[in-house]
């Protein structure tokens, strides 16, 4: 008996130091606010990007009184704001470059390294039937989203995976594939279509695309080198 009556006495400890307390009916509720004391990165930042292209890191959802921020290589083209909270790069030569970031809050300390990858310009194909090093080239200047860009491989691969035979149905279902898969997206693809189209002509007339085949494999390369970029 004297064992269950201190067990019970335990157990309203910890319920009275658990629970909320619950008021008298016409008092006000109370919510208890938990402020969380402990130091905690959250960044949101890309992995990859090209040179020339404004890369934004931001930490401003982190549990932190101060920051510090240190790139490895340095760059001018780095700049911290925001109380140290935000900052933008720009690189001006492909590579690897490494962020580290360390925060303070209350006596208590976190730090984390981001790399972010610096993709260059490729080089431009030495032969104008090369439908890779083509897609690959022309693909560099469009200021296309992730999202586009994946899009328009499965419209590519979609137009493979039909049963066409005439060149014009090829073109036909290519333009209206492509034309739902960008929608309001589509201007800022037109030149790389359009140059899409002068390979295509240059194929046919080379004798390198004429099957139905031959076609399906072209667009499926196309769709590969979109998703791969």
């Amino acid at each position: 008996m004297k064992r269950l009556l201190q067990s019970i006495a335990v157990l309203l400890t910890v319920l009275t130091l658990t629970m909320p307390a619950v008021p008298h009916p016409g008092e006000p509720l109370m919510t208890q606010v938990v402020v969380e004391s402990t130091a905690k990165i959250v960044l949101n930042a890309p992995s990859s990007a090209r040179v020339g292209e404004l890369v934004r890191l931001d930490a401003s959802e982190s549990t932190a009184d101060s920051y510090r921020w240190v790139l490895v290589p340095e760059s001018a083209d780095f700049e911290v704001y925001a109380e140290g909270s935000k900052a933008v790069f720009s690189a001006r030569a492909p590579g690897e470059y490494l962020f580290f970031l360390s925060i303070a809050k209350d006596g208590t300390v976190d730090s984390i390294v981001h790399r972010i990858r610096i993709i260059g310009p490729p080089d431009a194909p030495s032969d104008a039937l090369d439908v890779a090093g083509s897609v690959r080239y022309w693909l560099w200047t469009v200021q296309g989203s992730d999202e586009e860009k994946a899009a328009l491989a499965d419209a590519f691969d979609a137009v493979a995976g039909m049963d066409l035979t005439e060149a014009p149905s090829w073109i036909y279902e290519t333009k209206r594939q492509v034309t739902e898969a960008l929608g309001d997206a589509k201007p800022r693809w037109n030149g790389f279509l359009m140059k899409i189209g002068g390979l295509m002509q240059a194929l046919g007339e080379a004798g390198v695309m004429i099957e139905p085949d031959q076609h399906a494999e072209v667009w499926r390369q196309i769709a590969q080198i979109i998703r791969e970029n």
